[in-house]
């Protein structure tokens, strides 16, 4: 799965870390400004970010100077101690999407389940698409110093076309019958109740 020869910039696929993985859960909590009388409004949130693995999901060429401001990247989780090894091969087989589906196999496509990496971790990981967040450019030097693992040329192409498939599904609208009128907007000075 893994390059034993890296590429001297940082690729999409690359897994590094770990870094500070910020992850909203429901316990985030507001910072607000504004004085005495006035109304408070948030100004930004305080989430926690633990220490993750994670893999770089936005393309090659996202990485041209200039190009972009920032970058997008997965968390790296541990898989399901309950799961079987047929669960595990299936997840795993699930990579190469296409051929999957071919064969009538499920396929997860939040999923992109990655080999364990010496020294690094010990076991099968996934890359949980839907555990994304984007880094500022100017990171990209601290994330290739902390690089891992490079992924070989055949399971980065695996790997763009299951984000493909993830990100670019075509699905049905939802009938026009179980829709609502959209609320009316509030006023610019009166927010939504925020989280605590």
């Amino acid at each position: 799965m893994y390059s034993e020869k890296w590429s001297p910039g940082l690729r999409q696929g690359d897994l590094f870390g770990e870094v500070p993985f910020p992850f909203a859960k429901k316990s985030f909590a507001w910072i607000t400004t504004g004085g005495l009388g006035q109304t408070l409004l948030p100004q930004s949130a305080q989430v926690e970010a633990q220490p993750r693995y994670a893999m770089v999901l936005s393309h090659d060429c996202e990485f041209n100077e200039g190009k972009r401001t920032h970058f997008l990247v997965a968390r790296v989780e541990s898989l399901s101690k309950s799961l079987t090894s047929d669960e595990l091969e299936a997840l795993r087989a699930g990579n190469d999407v296409e051929s999957a589906a071919d064969q009538g196999r499920p396929v997860a496509l939040d999923t992109f389940v990655v080999d364990p990496i010496e020294h690094v971790f010990a076991e099968f990981r996934r890359v949980n698409f839907a555990a994304a967040v984007s880094f500022p450019m100017d990171m990209t030097d601290y994330a290739l110093d902390c690089k891992k693992a490079e992924l070989l040329q055949e399971h980065r192409v695996r790997l763009r076309r299951k984000l493909s498939y993830f990100f670019g599904r075509e699905a049905d609208d939802i009938p026009e019958d179980d829709k609502k009128p959209a609320p009316s907007l509030a006023p610019a000075t009166e927010q939504p109740t925020a989280p605590t």
